[in-house]
């Protein structure tokens, strides 16, 4: 998944499409929801330069388009946060994403788009339960201060297939801002309670996407 941050950028998680990057020609984006959408194809893929893929950390990439798509009231950009936004905990926002593994009597994936509403943890109690998870692993996981974590409910929460959807607060002018996108969680069993999803925490990102996406424009 991923979501508009420009008429020609969308901004979404790097392990989507890091194996992606040297051959974009049979690869597009689809702008819209399940029933009204447009087909995009992509002409960069610009990663984080410091990615790191066994850990996610700075897990985001931008995609250009090749045209502008058509912003509409059905399909406008998103606002990006302030690159100053200090703690997040407490607050509650609203995820969206496909959730591939839910598969209706037929066994053939839901195509329909999916919302929910999570807070935001603390960063350190995330900190503290991922470490215990992954004290056995090779490489530890490690909540860094560019992530936050939402606050899981049983049977409910992101899944697989979510990767790189928006975690999004709305206002009461009913105007989104991109607070987080979706990185990782727990590898089977999603929604269970003791380990929250995490996500990327755009506000750290907010001055890189916005130079690249002016960067990217200088070319055309």
């Amino acid at each position: 998944m991923g979501t508009i941050v420009s008429d020609e950028h969308v901004l979404t998680a790097a392990h989507c499409v890091e194996n992606l990057v040297h051959d974009l020609r049979l690869i597009y984006v689809r702008v819209g929801n399940e029933t009204s959408y447009t087909d995009v194809q992509i002409v960069e893929a610009l990663i984080h330069p410091n990615y790191n893929e066994p850990l996610f950390n700075n897990d985001v990439a931008l995609l250009k388009l090749s045209m502008p798509h058509d912003v509409n009231e059905s399909f406008k950009k998103i606002c990006l946060p302030q690159s100053d936004i200090q703690s997040l905990a407490g607050n509650i926002g609203l995820v969206v994403g496909w959730r591939d593994s839910n598969r209706n009597a037929s066994g053939l994936t839901r195509t329909n788009m999916r919302y929910i509403s999570l807070s935001i943890m603390n960063n350190t109690e995330c900190a503290i339960r991922y470490a215990e998870y992954s004290e056995n692993f090779e490489d530890s996981i490690v909540i860094t201060p560019t992530e936050f974590c939402s606050q899981s409910r049983t049977m409910n929460d992101v899944c697989e297939g979510d990767s790189g959807g928006p975690f999004m607060s709305i206002n009461s002018l009913n105007r989104c801002t991109l607070v987080g996108i979706v990185a990782f969680g727990p590898s089977t069993n999603c929604g269970q309670s003791n380990l929250p999803g995490v996500y990327m925490r755009i506000s750290s990102y907010t001055e890189w996407i916005r130079s690249n996406i002016k960067i990217s424009r200088s070319k055309s």
